[in-house]
């Protein structure tokens, strides 16, 4: 037997289904999930294909030939899917963050003396980057980094 199909909670696919799941009648042409979900109009198709292919959502064009998205047959209350998906609650969060955005005033934080660092992941108290930082002795002075070491699209590369 295999695994029924189940978006990543915070998925396209998975905030469609939400949406279907609480409009059934409801459909979304792919400039309205650009403006709702804050996806990339060019990759849609690709994101949404394992759910269409589940039978979880529907795609098809109008008569303007225009591709729109809808409520698939095996969309049901009971549908696998159904606890992963997250509750629809507004604009989610801009493509990458995760995080819930804070306001600083900047005016009110106090700057403490002799905090000892402690790297992530070590318990010596240094890092690895301590080395390189000690090179730059003078104001003004700057390191280019490698390309293999700068920050990429999969993140920081360590090597």
């Amino acid at each position: 037997m295999t695994n029924p199909y189940r978006p990543r909670a915070d998925s396209l696919a998975a905030q469609c289904i939400a949406f279907f799941r609480a409009n059934p009648d409801e459909h979304l042409l792919l400039d309205d999930m650009t403006d709702k979900f804050g996806c990339v109009r060019g990759n849609i198709h690709t994101l949404l294909k394992p759910s269409v292919d589940a039978g979880l959502l529907q795609r098809a064009r109008n008569a303007d030939g225009d591709y729109y998205y809808q409520r698939g047959s095996a969309l049901t209350a009971s549908a696998p899917a159904a606890a992963s998906l997250p509750p629809l609650t507004g604009k989610p969060s801009p493509r990458g963050y995760r995080s819930i955005p804070v306001n600083l005033d900047i005016d009110t934080l106090k700057v403490d003396d002799g905090v000892p660092y402690t790297a992530h992941g070590n318990n010596t108290g240094v890092s690895k980057w301590d080395p390189l930082f000690d090179k730059l002795s003078k104001i003004g002075q700057s390191v280019a980094v490698p390309g293999r070491g700068r920050r990429g699209c999969g993140g920081w590369r360590d090597q």
